[in-house]
């Protein structure tokens, strides 16, 4: 039996380029038998799921080496070698369940998918929701269609990133049973290596061969393991505890070797109550005790202990070591230089590393044997738990286009302000004449006003449709190719800067008639549609980048399965507001470009002083923007769901 997976001085640091860099992994080593199922337990942020991710080769290390079945973990990817199940299932939220339940089989263009997704969606009792949306489905449901996805594939490596979270009790059993089912199945086969990622202790020893206990420390490292031996004998209390070093077992990594323990047992009960003692130690390795001996230094210490505290890392300020905390720490930081006998029991009392801080005038003062000096308390927390400043965060206002409705509204209103204004305040009527003159008057000229109206909505929908195009090609430029954002971006906003009349005049030289108006437009809303479809791109949540990224390494299906879809909420949103912003280009455009339409009524009213046509215009002007919007509305709810369009409402601006 060989290793499937192997990591070897594996080195992984987060935050490379900024101030403070998180070491996660330094030297890190685990083998992982063909056939294996492995559980890593810890406590959170020790980096379980990173590991996970290290393993797929969706993150890269910084240094060692990965192997996956004998291949770097990106070659694996693209030999339908593994499947992955997230914490957050990724449902693509425009696909029915059982459409995303097959989606990771025809990325792997695997024959046959329809009927392999149903046979797992049954088995987990998901049958009789296929054609369910994501959003109509619990968060348990959505935890089953994502390890079914997976699991459908029959991988020969499966990770599971806590696929019990978001479970009942009952549907824990049922899910257990499918993994147990699946690894029978390709034992007879070929074996299916698990990795699977927990909190749970009782998951982990129903499930497991192997269990791996990480600390909450930095670097993190290995605590101990727990072996339980296949079949399970409840009644069974053997065990053999040893103490082993890294160089007689290769899958450990400490920095201590006689305090990683290796533990075999064919009692659940007893895994369970090892690795309960082996996780209160990690729990212990995570935290940090800074020692302030007199009020000087509680004082100086109290401030950075605040700002660190934010971090989420429990930071212990004590006087004394008479007051170190029952549940233990990893590492001490002492403010000024101890006494040799308090340093001696800090030091026992320390799972992992001693800091003193020393100022200028303490620095070079001999330290006790293991400790080692910081010029700073914030340098002590830094090395001694690889914290890095919290970074402010600031909530986004929130806008949401109002419905065409709510626009018929408004004009509704004006209406009725404007027949009360000419009534009541005496207007002349060349400034402001009776709405009901108004309509008098577009009644009887209905004909010319309707080819008007014909025209300018032409050269609007033109306008629009062409720059849709210009968007959607830009989009995909930029998505394509990185230099492309940074070199066109600049151009595009520097564009927004030119002034429409100065240039409409050259435009209708060069493209005279329909032509240059359609330009003009095109040019008007190009840039809104461009900047919501790039958001619409950027938008695209982590997870379901991470799940293509884990099945197929073809652009095209993942731009046209994945990115193009989970953009439309944002480009439609984008297309709502470019549809009103179209009709006023069109009506500027006619000023200088042509003998017809809305923009033309325009300048004969002031030429001939006409306010009936001026009014008549203004409020076709308004019911043609209305329309415009109105129709992109439509667009949006026939291309997807309206829980998408509400979110891409949400998010424009």
């Amino acid at each position: 039996m060989y290793n499937t997976i192997a990591l070897r001085s594996l080195d992984f640091s987060y935050g490379k380029n900024g101030r403070v860099s998180l070491s996660l992994f330094s030297d890190f080593s685990l083998s992982i038998s063909e056939g294996e199922v492995l559980a890593i337990l810890g406590p959170s942020g020790c980096g379980k799921t990173t590991l996970l991710n290290l393993i797929s080769g969706l993150s890269r290390p910084d240094g060692g080496s990965i192997t996956v079945r004998g291949i770097d973990p990106v070659e694996n990817r693209s030999t339908m070698g593994q499947a992955y199940a997230f914490f957050s299932p990724p449902l693509l939220p425009n696909l029915t369940l059982l459409e995303n339940t097959e989606l990771p089989l025809e990325l792997l263009r695997v024959p046959q998918s329809r009927g392999r997704a149903l046979d797992m969606l049954k088995q987990l009792g998901l049958a009789g929701f296929e054609d369910c949306l994501p959003f109509e489905l619990s968060g348990g449901m959505k935890a089953r269609a994502g390890f079914a996805a997976a699991l459908a594939t029959e991988p020969e490596v499966l990770l599971l990133d806590e696929p019990h979270g978001a479970l009942d009790l009952i549907t824990r059993d049922s899910v257990d049973r499918a993994i147990r089912k699946a690894i029978a199945e390709s034992r007879e086969k070929n074996p299916m290596t698990v990795v699977l990622v927990t909190h749970s202790i009782e998951e982990a020893c129903r499930i497991a061969d192997r269990c791996v206990v990480l600390s909450g420390g930095r670097p993190s490292q290995i605590v101990g393991e727990v072996v339980i031996s296949r079949p399970l004998s409840q009644k069974s209390n053997n065990y053999r505890r040893t103490k082993v070093n890294i160089e007689s077992a290769p899958g450990l990594n400490s920095p201590r070797p006689t305090r990683s323990e290796v533990i075999e047992t064919d009692s659940e009960q007893f895994a369970e109550r090892e690795i309960r003692r082996l996780l209160t130690k990690a729990v212990s390795l995570g935290k940090v005790v800074v020692v302030a001996p007199d009020e000087s230094t509680v004082a100086l210490a109290r401030p950075a202990l605040h700002l660190w505290a934010r971090n989420g890392r429990e930071v212990s300020l004590i006087s004394s070591v008479d007051e170190w905390p029952e549940a233990g720490a990893g590492s001490v930081v002492y403010v000024g230089i101890p006494h040799d006998s308090d340093a001696q029991r800090y030091g026992k009392l320390a799972n992992d590393s001693c800091y003193a801080v020393l100022s200028k005038i303490q620095n070079g003062h001999d330290l006790p044997g293991g400790w080692k000096p910081v010029a700073s308390l914030e340098e002590g927390l830094i090395q001694a738990h690889g914290l890095a400043r919290p970074k402010k965060t600031g909530r986004r206002g929130q806008w949401e286009i109002s419905h065409a409705g709510f626009g018929v509204a408004w004009v509704v209103a004006l209406l009725g302000i404007w027949a009360a204004a000419t009534r009541f305040l005496n207007i002349q009527h060349f400034l402001l004449p009776p709405p009901e003159d108004v309509l008098c008057y577009a009644l009887a000229q209905w004909r010319h006003l309707a080819i008007d109206v014909m025209q300018t909505s032409s050269e609007a929908a033109l306008g629009l449709l062409l720059a849709v195009c210009f968007a959607f090609v830009t989009g995909v430029l930029v998505d394509r190719v990185r230099l492309a954002d940074r070199a066109i971006w600049p151009v595009l906003i520097a564009s927004q800067a030119i002034p429409l009349l100065a240039i409409a005049p050259l435009v209708h030289l060069w493209l005279p008639g329909l032509y240059g108006i359609v330009a003009m437009t095109a040019l008007l809303t190009f840039f809104p549609l461009a900047v919501a479809f790039r958001a619409g791109l950027q938008d695209i949540p982590r997870e379901e980048k991470m799940m293509f990224a884990v099945y197929t390494q073809n652009w095209v299906d993942t731009f046209f399965k994945l990115k193009l879809p989970g953009s439309l909420p944002v480009a439609l949103a984008g297309l709502r507001t470019a549809a009103p912003i179209a009709v006023i280009a069109g009506i500027l455009s006619e000023l200088t470009g042509t003998d017809r339409g809305l923009g033309k009524n325009f300048l004969l009213a002031v030429k001939k002083l006409e306010p009936e046509l001026l009014y008549s215009s203004l409020v076709l002007s308004i019911i043609l923007g209305l329309s415009f919007y109105a129709a992109a509305v439509l667009v949006g709810r026939l291309l997807q769901h309206p829980q998408q369009i509400e979110k891409g409402s949400r998010e424009v601006q």
